[in-house]
């Protein structure tokens, strides 16, 4: 129930983000792009990493997409949330809590 709970927390606050439009800020520090990974027409893209490195936040996508296909499965207690944006387009949010710091990452991924 816990997970459910944090699972649907992450897509709200993705909704409020999308609803909140590019006029919106960046907070201090802000997001960091990180790139696209596409093979073959489907992967991720738009990835961006708060409070982490591209590095983690590429690994991740890469598991979230081409390894669990689609499915948050806990992947280094990170907890993820997606909802569908388009046709075959997922937006992703995923988040965890490292000591005292509150890490993000968010994608779009295609099928």
């Amino acid at each position: 129930m816990l997970r459910f709970t944090a699972a649907l927390a992450l897509i709200l606050a993705a909704f409020a983000i999308g609803i909140s439009g590019p006029a919106a800020a960046a907070p201090k520090g802000g997001a960091e792009k990180c790139g696209k990974h596409i093979v073959n027409g489907s992967g991720w893209f738009n990835l961006k990493a708060e409070k982490t490195s591209c590095k983690t936040a590429r690994k991740l996508a890469d598991h979230f997409v081409f390894k669990a296909g689609g499915v948050s499965d806990g992947f280094h207690d990170w907890v993820c949330a997606k909802a569908q944006i388009g046709d075959e387009v997922w937006t992703v949010q995923c988040s965890r809590s490292l000591g005292p710091k509150h890490q993000l990452v968010t994608f779009k991924f295609g099928a």
